[in-house]
Parts: structure tokens; sequence; C-alpha cells
């Protein structure tokens, strides 16, 4: 599990790999990070927070694990209709 506020605001960061064991990450998830464009989630991550990825305005790719929750990933597409979102078998 990754804590609330993980990163806030972290320009500099433009891909971000999260580990394989995570299941959980907790409010304000990467907010803000406006230099992220490309973010590997892993299969386990199965509990993200409403505000996941707000602002992060550069994202271009996310590859999500294959339990990834389709309710949030249905959200990221139209809260950010720009970015890629692919399903991988991992």
């Amino acid at each position: 599990v990754v804590g609330d506020y993980f990163l806030p605001a972290c320009s500099d960061l433009t891909s971000l790999q999260l580990p394989s064991g995570l299941t959980a990450v907790g409010r304000n998830f990467l907010v803000g990070c406006t230099g992220l464009t490309i973010l590997q989630l892993p299969s386990g991550l199965t509990t993200v927070d409403d505000r996941f990825l707000f602002g992060c305005t550069d994202l271009t790719a996310i590859a999500i694990g294959r339990n990834f929750p389709q309710q949030v990933a249905d959200d990221l597409r139209v809260r950010l209709p720009r970015v890629q979102i692919a399903r991988e078998d991992r």
C-alpha cells in the first residue's frame, strides 16, 4: 500500500513503474505530477482513490494490470480522454 499524497506535484517525474506487490494507493496518489507521461500499474492494484492521477496533464499512456478495477479504468478514460490505457496480461 502506498499512503496518502504520494509524490504530489512532482513535475520532474516523467515515468513510473509501480511494484508488482502493490495492491492499494492512498488519497491523492500522484496528484499534479504534470511531467508524468507514462505510468505502469501492477495487476494486483485493485484499490485507488477517486483523485487518482488528478492533474497529471502530460500523461499519454497508462499500462494497467489484468486485475485493475474496470470501473476505475473507465473513469480514467473519461477524465483523461487523451491518455491511451492498455490492459496488459502481467
